[in-house]
């Protein structure tokens, strides 16, 4: 289904069976509507269109292509067990005071998470493949927390590519294996990076 009008939908979007959901133009979804998928069959393609929502559940894909999903605008705590595809130049923004889990699956757009408000979650990790492959930024007033360990991972094509802090705060839990691999670029202007786990944290 393609969507070109911002009228469509007013409170909830639930993409069920192998439904997907392609963006025929920029703000069709409303700004506080959630979009929910329940299962890895489902996908949201932002088709080259920026687009914000009030929040995203369930499983399935978001594919970004180069472009930029803003969630979180309903303040609404919800867990994304899917995936996000994206280009080096795709961006998900997390607004809103609600907290956002990732797990089950590791992100696999290159381009920047970027937090606004509230808390992400990063909770998945496997063998060294963390949750994110993009950039990291906290700016301030997030918070970017630990869910697993070795969540920023260390494996080629599965780890943070690099880290901004702008006043926000990244880790807090208290997780081990906290692995920060050689050449991981860090900037900080104001804000907390704890690496601390209960019993081992690694700089290569």
């Amino acid at each position: 289904v393609s969507q070109s009008r911002y009228d469509h939908f007013t409170t909830g979007i639930s993409l069920v069976g192998g439904a997907d959901l392609g963006l025929g133009a920029a703000g069709v979804i409303p700004d506080g509507v959630a979009v929910s998928m329940a299962n890895s069959g489902n996908l949201l393609s932002l088709n080259g269109f920026n687009e914000t929502i009030g929040s995203l559940s369930g499983y399935g894909e978001v594919a970004l292509g180069s472009q930029t999903l803003t969630t979180g605008n309903n303040n609404t705590s919800t867990t994304w067990g899917g995936r996000i595809s994206g280009t080096d130049n795709s961006k998900v923004i997390k607004t809103g005071t609600g907290t956002l889990t990732l797990n089950n699956q590791r992100q696999i757009f290159t381009g920047t998470y970027q937090a606004d408000g509230g808390a992400t979650i990063l909770g998945y990790e496997s063998n060294g493949y963390g949750t994110l492959s993009s950039h990291l930024v906290v700016n301030s007033g997030a918070l970017v927390d630990y869910g697993a360990d070795n969540a920023l991972g260390w494996q080629d094509n599965g780890r943070v590519r690099s880290i901004t802090i702008n006043g926000g705060t990244l880790g807090g839990s208290n997780y081990n294996w906290i692995h920060l691999w050689g050449g991981l670029p860090v900037s900080m202007t104001g804000g907390e990076f704890k690496v601390y786990g209960t019993a081992y944290r690694d700089w290569e």
